[in-house]
């Protein structure tokens, strides 16, 4: 798995808890100055970098980074969590002009400046996945459905083609974090579609990080059941974690504000889902002291 790999066998694991925003609270920094400024994000993943000893960081966790980039209207609070959206996007641009958008551009560009740090935690790049795009770029009713039809095994005209425009606009921006030295790429699934029914429809961007030798971990923020576990073993393989599993390559780390069971012992420690903004620092720095030692 490249450099991520790599890490792990110099050190036995990679530690990578999704710490950016209690990372930005800790730094006293808001939301605005990051949004425009790679050089805050590149000094905010530094300091997260020292405090909790990470092996790897994720700079842009944010389900609604691509929405926004299509022209959603967001109210976001100091930390940067969207607290409403005020109007999906009006009309959505064609996939390529995705990784041409401001946020997008300066995601791709923080991940660029970290990588060619040598002394710099590895860059892993987020992007809303699955049902969970097309919910920020469709609205909910829309979405659910079109994955009434996908779960009844329909096909249409419109089915299609939203499922291979959001694949396309996934696989624009996943190539321009690779491109810029992304050494992972985390897909969010935020929505509450157990069955993960649009899976499959997104191999080819599993077929990408395969190609740039990075491991694409799927994240689950809720419960999936037996046949969305299936699904996640066929086509994410030893990459994926959700509340209650994870897969052989992946420690789950808490994401709470207070230690929980830590799970696994897979080469690759991450939280299941991004650290609560009011956690205790010292939980962190335990977890690396009692299971990822240098």
């Amino acid at each position: 798995m490249g450099k991520l790999w790599n890490r792990a066998r110099n050190s036995n694991k990679v530690f990578a808890p999704l710490v950016f925003r209690l990372a930005l609270r800790l730094e006293q920094i808001t939301w605005s100055e990051v949004a425009e400024s790679a050089s805050e994000v590149v000094f905010v993943s530094r300091a997260a970098q020292r405090l909790f000893k990470l092996d790897a960081v994720c700079t842009n966790f944010d389900t609604w980074l691509e929405a926004e980039s299509a022209g959603a209207e967001l109210v976001r609070d100091d930390l940067g969590h969207v607290t409403g959206c005020a109007a999906h996007p009006a009309s959505l641009p064609e996939p390529k002009s995705f990784a041409k958008a401001d946020r997008i551009a300066h995601s791709v560009e923080v991940i660029r400046r970290l990588s060619e740090e040598s002394n710099s935690a590895l860059p892993l790049a987020s992007l809303a996945f699955g049902s969970t795009l097309m919910a920020r770029l469709y609205g909910n009713e829309e979405t659910s459905r079109l994955l009434v039809a996908l779960r009844n095994g329909e096909s249409s005209e419109d089915l299609n083609s939203k499922l291979e425009y959001v694949r396309d606009v996934t696989i624009e921006i996943a190539t321009g974090y690779l491109e810029a030295g992304a050494t992972g790429l985390l897909l969010l699934h935020e929505e509450n579609e157990p069955d993960l029914p649009e899976l499959r429809s997104f191999a080819a961007l599993f077929n990408l990080a395969s190609y740039y030798d990075v491991p694409a971990v799927v994240m689950c923020r809720k419960n999936v059941d037996d046949a969305g576990l299936g699904l996640l073993q066929q086509v994410a393989g030893d990459f994926y974690v959700s509340p209650a599993f994870q897969s052989k390559n992946i420690t789950a780390l808490p994401s709470g504000p207070s230690p929980e069971t830590v799970e696994s012992s897979g080469w690759l420690g991450i939280s299941r889902w991004e650290y609560d903004t009011d956690s205790e620092p010292a939980i962190i720095h335990k977890l690396r002291e009692s299971s990822f030692r240098a």
